[in-house]
């Protein structure tokens, strides 16, 4: 049985992945659109019978939420909405969510992992494929840089792309540089 939902998860895993690559060369092949330096994330999640599964690229989050206690009013817990919570979430364990405050209504638990240029292995695969990670920089004086905003991927030596994300659709610029469309 246990090699049976193995073989399953390795099948699904390597079908999803398939997914991916033939969604971004459609886009680059078909589309009529120029994705040099546009793309976008993606999640998507699959549910069969009591498993969850969930393969995702770039920063696009989804979450599980349940019930903490069976006592809980249901009328309460209908106002408690994904849309509220904080999209930051992702990079923690557990959330507690309830319209009063307390911990003892839903739980959010994480689904995805967000692929970020400060994620090590996410910079290793860009640093080996000749970019570089770093964050915007603007001159405040003619001697002095400041570095601006969350950590990007540069091709060397230059401004661009500048992306915030590891994994995407499109962004062919990027592509170039260690970006990728394989989900996790």
């Amino acid at each position: 049985m246990v090699s049976d939902v193995e073989t399953c998860k390795t099948k699904l895993s390597k079908s999803l992945e398939r997914l991916f690559l033939e969604t971004d060369t459609i886009l680059k092949t078909e589309s009529g659109l120029d994705i040099s330096l546009s793309g976008c994330v993606c999640t998507m999640v699959l549910i069969i019978l009591d498993r969850i599964y969930c393969a995702n690229i770039g920063t696009c989050n989804s979450f599980y939420v349940f019930e903490n206690s069976s006592k809980l009013d249901s009328k309460k817990l209908m106002k408690t909405s994904l849309l509220n919570v904080n999209p930051g979430l992702a990079n923690s364990q557990t959330h507690y969510a309830h319209d009063d405050g307390s911990k003892n209504g839903l739980t959010i638990q994480p689904l995805i992992t967000e692929h970020l240029p400060s994620d090590q292995e996410e910079r290793t695969r860009i640093i080996k494929f000749g970019g570089e990670i770093r964050t915007i920089q603007s001159r405040i004086t003619q001697n002095k840089k400041m570095n601006i905003g969350p950590l990007r991927v540069w091709k060397k030596n230059t401004n661009s792309p500048g992306l915030h994300i590891t994994r995407s659709f499109g962004d062919l610029f990027a592509k170039e540089i260690g970006v990728v469309c394989t989900p996790s």
